[in-house]
């Protein structure tokens, strides 16, 4: 969705105008209605499906009069990440199986940051989908360094916390397959101290 807000144009006091969000082709991708406000600003919001144009506009009409005001716009991506978690519902767990999760607002663009997002609680619907992180709040990222394509991790854990055989594997699994994301990275060691 694009929500839309601004000061109103002198023609539009008072009044309703009609929005057309168009691609860079001129199709019409979605169109509504905003209105004006109190303080002479409007606001209106529209849904649209994702598209490969990179540019479009916004074009602006007077419900009553048809005058017009179009405004050129630049879409961005908003790339969907995938962190993977171990998933309890599964009918054969097996350790260091993972199963991929779909995030769209993450920015995973350094291991420090894929690591905090594994440690982060899961949203509830996540949770209600039998999935579960391993990578505890005890366990630390102490080091990573990029060797060719070859991403070097070593991580460690609290003196007093114990990490059973099953879970170091779901550390690993969901650390592996989550860091395989960042450009350039083909594969990833993992090491503990």
């Amino acid at each position: 969705p694009i929500t839309i807000r601004g000061v109103s144009p002198s023609w539009l006091r008072d009044g309703i105008m009609q929005v057309a969000l168009r691609d860079d082709t001129g199709q019409i991708m979605s169109q509504g209605f905003v209105t004006t406000e109190e303080n002479d600003t409007f606001v209106g919001t529209l849904s649209f499906q994702d598209t490969t144009s990179t540019t479009g506009s916004l074009v602006f009409t007077h419900s009553t009069t048809n005058e017009q005001y179009e405004l050129p716009i630049a879409f961005s991506t908003l790339k969907s990440t995938l962190l993977y978690y171990p998933n309890s519902l599964k009918t054969t767990v097996a350790c260091g199986e993972v199963y991929p999760v779909s995030r769209s607002s993450l920015t995973l663009d350094s291991p420090k940051n894929i690591f905090a997002s594994l440690q982060e609680p899961l949203k509830d619907n996540e949770q209600a989908g039998g999935y579960y992180t391993s990578v505890l709040p005890g366990i630390s990222l102490d080091e990573s360094r990029l060797d060719g394509s070859t991403l070097v991790l070593t991580l460690s854990y609290l003196e007093d916390f114990a990490l059973p055989d099953c879970v170091q594997d779901n550390v690993e699994s969901q650390i592996i397959s989550s860091m395989k994301q960042l450009p350039g990275v083909t594969e990833v060691l993992v090491s503990w101290k």
